[in-house]
This record gives C-alpha cells, structure tokens and sequence, in this order.
C-alpha cells in the first residue's frame, strides 16, 4: 500500500493533468494559437505579411505549450512510476477493472 504523501502527490499530479488539458483544449490552442496559424498561413498564402500579432502570439504560445507539455509530461511520469504502469492492482472490485479496460 502507498503512503500518504505518494498518494497526495499523486493526486496533485493528475489534478494538474486534468486542469491543464482542459484549459488547454478550451483557452490555449484551439481558441488562440491555432487560430492564429490559420490566419497567417492565409496571408502569406495571399501573398501578404502575416498581421504582427498573430506572429507574436505563435511565439508565445509555441513558448508556453512547450513549458506546459514538458511539465504535464512530467506529471504522467510520476503517475505512470506511483500506478506501476498504469496496470490495475489485484484488489480492487470488477466495476473498477471494467472501467479501466474501456
């Protein structure tokens, strides 16, 4: 059995998993960064000089998605090691490895 503090940590871990990627999926790329690629790919498909904006804000986001995946990555790290794998102990009820298989 795990201790305390493993299993804080690790419920802290996949806290920030779980808020990140909603935040991500919701705020950060597909409102913001994505956007801004289409619209610079159209204008210089266009022949024009992509809006000085758009470029500053594929800068920073490439920056900060970058930061962020390497600390969500982090964080299934450690889930992956506290949760050997990901694999599903031997004493938990069948609903719990039913869900775990889907």
């Amino acid at each position: 059995m795990i201790n305390d503090k493993i299993a804080s940590g690790s419920q802290q871990d996949f806290y920030k998993v779980a808020t990140n990627l909603a935040i991500h999926m919701h705020v950060g790329e597909d409102e913001i960064f994505f956007p801004a690629i289409k619209r610079a790919a159209e204008t210089r498909k266009a022949g024009s000089t992509p809006d000085p904006k758009d470029k500053e804000t594929i800068k920073n986001s490439v920056l900060s998605i970058s930061d962020e995946h390497d600390e969500i990555g982090d964080a299934n790290n450690k889930i992956r090691y506290l949760s050997n794998g990901f694999s599903i102990p031997g004493d938990v009820c069948n609903t719990f490895v039913i869900i775990s298989e889907i």
